[in-house]
Order: C-alpha cells, then structure tokens, then sequence
C-alpha cells in the first residue's frame, strides 16, 4: 500500500515501458572491438525486483529481454554456473521476438553457447569472441544452422601466429547451412576465413586479418566479386604475410 502512495507508481504503463526500454539499451557499435562495445550493463533487470507492478510491466515486454550477453571478461555480477539459467530465462521473456547473441564464453560457458548456435532461427545479430581455437562443437553448430534472420555478424576469433598454421579452417564455405539471406553487415576481425557467398553484403570491415596464403586472397577476391550491393569496405591493421 505504502507504494501506491508514490508518484512514480501513479505513471501509465505505457510511460513506464518508455522508461524501462530506455535503461534497457543494447550496444552493438562498430570495430574495432565488437565484444568491448556491444557489452550491456544488466543491472536494468532491477526493475523486475522492484515491485510487483514494476515486474509485472517488465515481464509483459518481450522486446526487453532480446539481448543475450555471454562475455567471460564481463560478468555482470552473474556467476558462471547462473549464466545457462539466466540466458534460458531471457529467451523465454523474449517470446517471438528477433534476437541479439554476444558471446565469449569462458571454458564453464560453451554449453550453453553451444545450445543458443544450435538454434539461430531467431537471431537477427550474432557477435561471437573466442580467444582459444573455436571447439568443433562451436564450428558444427555454425555450419549446420540456418539463421533466416541473420543481418549482422561480427567474428572475433584470436589465432596467434605461431600456431595459425597448424589450426583447420575456423569456417568452411557453407556457413549456417547456407542460409542467411538477410546478411547485410559482417565484421571479421583476427581470422582469415570468410562465411562464404555473401551477395547482399553492404558492409564489411576486416580487422587484424593476417594473409599469409594465397589461398586466404583468393578467398577475399571471391568473396568481393560476388558482394555487387558493398556500400562500406573498411580494412583496420590488415596485412600479408
């Protein structure tokens, strides 16, 4: 009762909504570092404790709950062995609606990171860090699923040097079960290996790419030749080698 008595509680919920969207905002920024600058700060989700009004309006707006942060070097207070419940609540507060996944696990997080790239049906931007050759499980999932809804992609993938060489393709031609018709935008960063064919490509920003085979240009040239809609082409500490 005592609640009732405060302004803030005597806002429509259609304000209140207005509010919550705002302290909810998810980033998803360009390079160079598309972890660093698409990291959400989660403590919005206060909200929901507040009261039950509060978490009843929380709760009844899926487009809150669409933004899917999985970065082992920002935790956002949440505990690793929370982070598969945690995501799961997301997705089922999301309903329908199109997803945002960002994603660099630690090694107690690739479960559940594996589960949410089994399943990208709903995923309209996928942000994917990993700084220890990919696991296979990761590749499987990133082959065989088919993402309809995929428009941004950013892949931040660390390969050092002197291992670079013995590591197996990060990606093979036939990316998402080649199903991604929406791609628009693509950030590679790290990785010489490209998604494949790629005709509506706008945008595409290679960053820290090391060629080091003239398997990997032919590569690039293939994928240029069939990109005719490229709008935005940006190249950040890119070299041969």
């Amino acid at each position: 009762m005592k609640n009732a008595t405060v302004p803030i509680m005597r806002l429509p919920r259609k304000v209140l909504a207005t509010i919550f969207g705002m302290l909810q905002v998810p980033q998803s920024q360009s390079l160079p570092d598309p972890i660093s600058n698409t990291r959400q700060d989660y403590r919005w989700t206060k909200i929901s404790r507040t009261c039950s009004y509060w978490r009843n309006i929380a709760f009844s707006l899926p487009y809150l709950w669409t933004t899917i942060v999985i970065d082992s070097s920002y935790c956002w207070g949440l505990r690793s062995r929370y982070t598969a419940s945690f995501s799961r609540f997301f997705l089922q507060k999301s309903a329908l609606h199109p997803l945002t996944f960002v994603l660099n696990p630690n090694s107690k997080q690739t479960a559940i990171v594996s589960e949410l790239l089994s399943d990208l049906s709903r995923c309209r931007e996928l942000v994917l860090g990993y700084d220890f050759p990919l696991l296979p499980e990761f590749q499987e999932a990133l082959r065989t699923s088919p993402a309809p809804i995929l428009e941004v992609l950013d892949l931040s993938i660390i390969i050092e040097p002197e291992t670079a060489g013995d590591q197996p393709p990060i990606l093979t031609p036939v990316l998402f079960n080649g199903v991604f018709p929406r791609l628009r935008s693509v950030q590679l960063a790290y990785t010489p290996y490209f998604p494949g064919n790629m005709r509506n490509l706008k945008q595409l920003h290679l960053y820290g790419q090391q060629y080091t085979t003239v398997a990997q240009l032919e590569a690039l040239m293939r994928m240029l030749e069939v990109a005719h809609q490229l709008e935005d082409l940006v190249f950040t500490s890119v070299g041969l080698s």
